[in-house]
């Protein structure tokens, strides 16, 4: 996770950030980090993001339903009880081994054009592992990349959808978009919060900075790396038809 993040921010070194936080709770809240999506412009989406790699051989998620010793909680459970207490969308992210049978029936993405290594690093909503965690053998890579929006992690910075329900969301007076990744309605936040944007300004051209104060303003609550992502005006641009 910290070299894909680290390698996120060398591609996107003047709109990017990675935040480190001052804890790791990971074991006790199912979170692995966070990722806030958006600019001032269209807001900013919040995403509580669980990790888990695929079976090299097996192509499946052998710890999809981990219980977590601590708490005796699933940690699908505490990702959610996150997320709701942090007005946060919650979404696994699978680390995938670039499969010799995969195809464009696991493509899921807006974009016409199968591109096979982009299904290295996907995303999928948490009501999609709650399915594969209630069907008998839809815990793979091949069951679950045939759900609806699963889809590479890139979309979640280009997606014309969400940024179009970005935009819609910022126009309205509570801020809720009709999300699509979302198991419900989503809170779009007109701007980061005052901690993340000082660590955010402080940190600058350098990969990671220090969040000493996150705990005192998320609570109990704590997630390894806080990564930002500022979208461009021209991802931003989408059209009715997009």
């Amino acid at each position: 996770t910290d070299l894909l993040l680290l390698e996120l921010k060398r591609q996107n070194r003047s709109r990017s950030s990675i935040i480190q936080t001052s804890l790791h709770q990971e074991k006790t809240t199912g979170t692995d980090w966070e990722w806030w999506i958006g600019s001032s412009r269209v807001g900013w989406v919040r995403y509580a993001v669980q990790a888990k790699r695929a079976h090299k051989y097996k192509g499946n998620y052998p710890s999809l339903n981990h219980k977590v010793k601590l708490s005796g909680e699933y940690q699908i459970d505490l990702l959610k009880d996150y997320a709701s207490k942090t007005g946060a969308i919650p979404v696994y992210c699978f680390y995938n081994y670039p499969y010799s049978w995969v195809s464009n029936v696991h493509w899921r993405c807006c974009s016409p054009t199968f591109e096979r290594d982009q299904l290295s690093c996907t995303i999928a909503p948490i009501k999609q592992v709650s399915w594969a965690l209630a069907n008998h053998g839809c815990r793979s890579f091949d069951r679950l990349h045939r759900r609806p929006w699963v889809v590479p992690w890139r979309c979640l910075a280009y997606c014309p959808k969400i940024r179009r329900a970005q935009t819609a969301a910022m126009k309205s007076d509570d801020r809720a978009a009709a999300h699509p990744l979302a198991t419900n309605l989503a809170r779009v936040f007109p701007e980061l919060p005052a901690k993340i944007e000082a660590a955010r300004t402080q940190a600058g051209d350098n990969s990671s900075i220090l969040l000493s104060s996150a705990k005192a303003e998320q609570g109990d609550y704590q997630p390894r790396r806080v990564l930002v992502l500022e979208t461009s005006p021209e991802d931003e641009n989408v059209t009715d038809n997009a």
